[in-house]
């Protein structure tokens, strides 16, 4: 690439940080990645929204018809690397030195640094979340807070996975030929340029990624084509980059085999992703009612439809010589012993049965949780790395298993409520710069929020009724609201952001059509705020 190619790759809010960070030689693979993959991502984004208009049609997914072959030929993924073997227990939380440091020091077997679900993605997040990255690779991170000093203990073992964000976000402040670059691209890039011959030098097994969102096998070969590129790129080995997907969507939970033939070369395993995959149903699903779900708290692991998925991913993946990992247990702990009790109960339930219908680890979302819920995995599994040897031949899962999505469960006003406020306070923090957040002892990401705002749309849309006999419309969630705003109020002190909260909520809630994210909207008024308090400084 010549100087006037480097030139096509503009920092809208270039600082110190991001000089140091997106150098001319990192533009350039940054502009290499746009300029092969971003198209095809395009494309794939209008097949997204060319089969939601199918379905809202009436149409039903199931197991796609031309990838049959895939599903009954012998096949199976590369193998592990040696460090990931075992992955008992994985702790996730956004990418700041702190979180990085108590993560990498908990005692998890992974720690999947999140730049999207548990991220608030300002400019400044999103660079000083690559510089602690690097910094962690290097051995080297620091963090000094109240007086109190954090450093990584050199013993630890927990092995770090970088999760990129979807392909369905932008990068706002990075144009490539006039274009907003790629999210998902960026976070590839900018982690892979900067890492890649640390962790070979550090010994270890490769470079790792968590691949959130994915909705077809053609994005899982999308996302295969920039792994095959960079490692040529670059003149590394087929390998050196290993992926865990998480299915957190309807599509990939009807196409588990394909996404996994797909990125065959370079992934371990498949992750459960319980809220997202929830959300993603209603959303698909979203103009059909008879999938009209009940309170968010009634929608568990062992509801039928759930249960199916779960069991698929587990057959799948161990059928293919892949991880399953569980899903997360959000609880965080607190002053109180009864609640932490609950807590611990709570998490005890969650990992037996993950471990008995044979994942090989699971999620935590809190350090004091390490400890507790690897256990469970080490006792059952009486020390193996893994259960992959479990084959789950018993089961028989069909299309018609995942998306009946039928649940015999109420709706209250109390979930109603829970909604409400939920999504409010969530997107309240999140423009504040903060995308992990405790909120009723649990740690809540973009995950909840997108599931709490779409079951309120799902509900109004079809006129359902709470258990009391209640019609949930336009009228019922507006004083809804006013009641949980004014107790908002009384906690939430930045009136300013607060109000911006409820308009896009609001936006969320009264479109009649269901917007795709509630990330995409409420991104541009992130960046204003972020501007605005920059302009201060």
């Amino acid at each position: 690439m010549n100087s006037h190619d480097v030139q096509t790759v503009i920092i809208l809010e270039p600082n110190h940080d991001t000089n140091q960070l997106i150098t001319p030689q990192c533009q350039q693979f940054l502009y290499l990645l746009h300029t092969h993959f971003n198209s095809k991502r395009l494309s794939l984004l209008q097949a997204r929204k060319d089969l939601q208009k199918r379905l809202d049609n009436g149409y039903k997914p199931g197991f796609p018809e031309e990838t049959k072959y895939v599903r009954e030929s012998e096949w199976k993924v590369a193998p592990p690397p040696k460090d990931i073997e075992r992955r008992w227990i994985e702790l996730t939380g956004p990418p700041n030195p702190k979180i990085c440091i108590n993560a990498l020091n908990s005692g998890a077997d992974v720690f999947m640094a999140d730049f999207e679900d548990a991220l608030s993605p300002s400019w400044l997040n999103q660079i000083s979340g690559q510089k602690c990255l690097i910094e962690a690779n290097l051995k080297v991170l620091k963090h000094k807070e109240n007086g109190k000093e954090y450093s990584l203990d050199p013993n630890s073992y927990t092995v770090l996975f970088a999760r990129t964000r979807g392909w369905h976000l932008d990068e706002a402040h990075i144009l490539v030929n006039g274009q907003v670059m790629s999210g998902a691209l960026f976070d590839f890039g900018i982690y892979f340029f900067h890492n890649y011959q640390v962790r070979q030098r550090m010994g270890c097994g490769g470079i790792y990624y968590y691949l959130p969102k994915l909705e077809s096998y053609f994005e899982a070969r999308l996302w295969n084509e920039v792994f095959l590129f960079a490692q040529k790129y670059f003149n590394v080995p087929i390998g050196t980059i290993r992926c865990t997907v998480l299915i957190e969507t309807l599509g990939g939970g009807l196409q588990m085999e394909e996404i996994l033939y797909e990125l065959k070369d370079h992934i371990v395993a498949l992750n459960s992703g319980r809220w997202d995959y929830i959300f993603s149903a209603i959303k698909l699903l979203k103009n059909h009612k008879d999938c009209v779900l009940p309170d968010r708290s009634q929608v568990t692991m062992t509801v039928p439809f759930m249960k199916a998925y779960a069991n698929k991913l587990v057959q799948v993946c161990h059928k293919r010589g892949a991880h399953a990992i569980g899903g997360m247990s959000a609880f965080i702990p607190t002053k109180n012993k009864e609640k932490n009790d609950f807590a611990y109960n709570k998490i005890r339930e969650d990992k037996n049965r993950e471990c008995s219908e044979g994942f090989d680890g699971s999620w935590v979302a809190h350090p004091a949780m390490v400890k507790f819920a690897r256990e469970i995995f080490q006792q059952y599994l009486k020390g193996q790395a893994n259960q992959k040897h479990v084959l789950r031949y018993d089961l028989r899962v069909t299309s018609e298993d995942i998306i009946n999505l039928k649940v015999e469960k109420p709706i209250t006003e109390y979930g109603v409520r829970e909604n409400i406020s939920i999504t409010i306070q969530y997107i309240y923090y999140w423009l504040m710069g903060q995308g992990a957040v405790g909120i009723n002892n649990l740690m809540e990401d973009a995950a909840t929020a997108e599931i709490s705002r779409s079951q309120i749309w799902q509900w109004i849309r079809h006129q359902a009724k709470t258990n009391d006999g209640k019609v949930i419309n336009i009228q019922y969630y507006q004083q809804l609201r006013d009641q949980e705003v004014s107790n908002l109020r009384q906690i939430l002190k930045n009136i300013n952001v607060l109000n911006k909260a409820i308009n896009i909520t609001n936006d969320l809630i009264q479109n009649q059509e269901m917007k795709e994210f509630l990330t995409i909207e409420a991104y541009p008024v992130l960046n204003e705020i972020y501007k605005t308090q920059q302009s201060k400084l």
